[in-house]
C-alpha cells in the first residue's frame, strides 16, 4: 500500500488512469477559512523541525483561490474513479469523532486500524510514520488530534467575508455553515 498525502489531486488522477491499481482516493477537505488563517502565519526557517525556509504570510484572498482551485480538481479528479473507491473526509469529523470515523476509513482501505482506534480512544499521542517531505509533521515524533477552530477568532470579519465570498458555495458543499 502506498498513501500519498499531497494536495496534488493530479497524481490520483495518473494512477487512476493506470491499469491493474486498485486505487483508492480520500478527499480530505478542511473548513478553508482554518487553512486560510494557518496560511496567514510566518514560519521561520528551521530545518530541524522540517521548515527549509521562511514561510511568509499569505493573503486570504490567495489562500481562498488556492483553497477553492485545489478542492474543484479534487472534485473532478474523484468523479474520473469509480465512487465505491472515493471517500470524502471532513478534517472536522475526523477529530471531533475520530474513532467513528477512523472505522469508516479502515473499512473502505480494508485495513485493521484497531490499534490506532485503541491509542485514540486512551487519549494516547499517534506515531508519526514514515513520510516525505512537505509536511512539519514528519519531523514530529508523534501527533495528537485536536479540534482547531482558531480561525473564527484570529481571522477578521473582513477575512472571513472575503473567503465566503470566493468560496461560499463549495465550502457550503462540503457541509460547512458559511
Amino acid at each position: 500500500m502506498i498513501v500519498d498525502s499531497s494536495c496534488m489531486p493530479v497524481r490520483a488522477y495518473a494512477l487512476a488512469q493506470m491499469p491493474g491499481i486498485d486505487l483508492r482516493v480520500i478527499h480530505l477537505v478542511r473548513d478553508g477559512r482554518g487553512v486560510a488563517c494557518s496560511l496567514k502565519k510566518r514560519v521561520i526557517a528551521n530545518p530541524k523541525a522540517g521548515v527549509g525556509a521562511d514561510e511568509f504570510p499569505r493573503a486570504v484572498w490567495r489562500s481562498a483561490i488556492t483553497w477553492g482551485g485545489y478542492n474543484l480538481l479534487a472534485n473532478w479528479v474523484c468523479r474520473q474513479v469509480p465512487k465505491q473507491n472515493v471517500f470524502f473526509l471532513r478534517y472536522e469529523d475526523l477529530v471531533c469523532d475520530t474513532c467513528s470515523t477512523l472505522r469508516h476509513l479502515a473499512s473502505f482501505l480494508e485495513c485493521d486500524f484497531s490499534q490506532v482506534i485503541q491509542h485514540v480512544q486512551l487519549n494516547q499521542p499517534l506515531k508519526v510514520g514514515c513520510t516525505f517531505g512537505g509536511n512539519r509533521m514528519r519531523m514530529k515524533d508523534d501527533i495528537t488530534l485536536r479540534y482547531d477552530e482558531d480561525w473564527s477568532r484570529l481571522l477578521s470579519h473582513r477575512e472571513r467575508r472575503l473567503f465566503l465570498s470566493l468560496c461560499g458555495g463549495l465550502m457550503r458543499g462540503y457541509g460547512y455553515k458559511a
